[in-house]
């Protein structure tokens, strides 16, 4: 192999690195999705039999057989990036590399032959586009998260492999002991951002004469946005509960009438949605970006487009079968996922050109 690298498969186990950001260090303080989702993924991987890497913040450390690298803080961010990032791909032990940047991969994927395999955590934009055009890298494929995604990637001239949908954890996130109960209240979990519209929420909760909990974290960026809501929050109908671990969460659903996302922007993926209806909860959302590819409209939630259909769909929830949410969720198990990369690994390994094929 070129450049020495090491890609003898030992059958089905291959030898994976993950790269992160110098600003993830393990364990986390608080909470971000994307790292979380990095680290199971690690950890079903080691669980599997592969030899699994992960390149990130200095310090950085685990319970599991992960193997942690690291490198000093340089002068600024991007520099400590940039260089945790060429020591990763200059090491040649490693069959594939799994990067969780937004683009750096690009700009020095040609450090090794071995395949990049990218999950994009973020929709793809014209300026991720002009990376992939200006740095010519050969073996860099993204991996889209929804259809949508893959259509976009397909429109910039991204090259990309199959969907991969994100996946959960069904034994976390499953029905309670009493499916058939709930508190018959609607569900709000996210950021609290004007982009995800819990404002919105709050609105047609009042509207349809329903009470709302509120589950997300307020950043220091939004408290103008935040003062703005809290007129309409009486502790009793409305609810703010603070930011919730991901146990709490799936409890929450487990009782909640319905999860509401009534979201402004295109979501990259939308994961909370599919958490809910694994919980047997149905889901209102905006008929925006992948949510479509996530909810059954009319048998596991509905997609609304203005004010009055949210209202509407709240009023038609008892029609929703909580068991169908159930059985949709089944499609985005975390192990299906695991497996999924796996084989996007040996794939890519044996012929980075088949991944490529459209």
């Amino acid at each position: 192999m070129p450049n020495g690298r090491s890609a003898t498969c030992r059958g089905a186990f291959v030898n994976i690195a993950h790269l992160l950001p110098a600003g993830a260090v393990f364990p986390l303080r608080k909470h971000n999705g994307r790292y979380e989702w990095v680290l199971r993924l690690a950890r079903q991987q080691v669980a599997d039999g592969h030899t699994v890497t992960i390149y990130a913040g200095e310090g950085s450390s685990d319970d599991s057989p992960i193997i942690w690298r690291s490198i000093e803080k340089l002068s600024d961010k991007l520099a400590t990036n940039n260089a945790l990032i060429q020591q990763a791909l200059r090491e040649k032990s490693h069959d594939v590399f799994h990067s969780h940047f937004d683009f750096l991969h690009y700009r020095h994927g040609d450090l090794t032959d071995a395949p990049i395999i990218v999950t994009q955590h973020w929709f793809p934009t014209e300026s991720f586009a002009r990376e992939v055009v200006n740095n010519h890298t050969h073996n860099v494929v993204a991996v889209p998260v929804t259809q949508l995604m893959k259509r976009t990637n397909h429109e910039l001239g991204i090259p990309s492999a199959n969907v991969i949908y994100h996946g959960i954890d069904l034994s976390l996130f499953r029905p309670g002991n009493d499916a058939s109960t709930t508190n018959q209240r609607l569900l709000f979990v996210g950021r609290i951002h004007p982009g995800k519209g819990v404002d919105r929420a709050i609105q047609y909760a009042i509207k349809a004469g329903i009470g709302l909990d509120i589950v997300g974290k307020v950043n220091e960026t939004e408290q103008e946005y935040w003062q703005g809501l809290q007129s309409a929050i009486d502790g009793q109908a409305i609810r703010y509960l603070g930011p919730k671990s991901q146990s709490e969460v799936a409890v929450m659903c487990q009782q909640a009438k319905a999860l509401i996302f009534p979201n402004r922007h295109e979501e990259a993926f939308g994961q909370v949605i599919v958490e809910a209806q694994a919980c047997g909860a149905p889901v209102i959302a905006s008929a925006t970006g992948a949510t479509s590819e996530l909810i059954r409209d009319g048998e596991t939630g509905f997609l609304c487009k203005t004010d009055d259909d949210f209202v509407r769909s709240i009023a038609q929830l008892d029609h929703i079968d909580r068991y169908a949410c159930r059985l949709h969720a089944r499609k985005f198990d975390f192990q299906a996922m695991t497996n999924a990369y796996n084989a996007l690994y040996l794939n890519a390994i044996k012929s980075i050109d088949s991944v490529l094929a459209q």
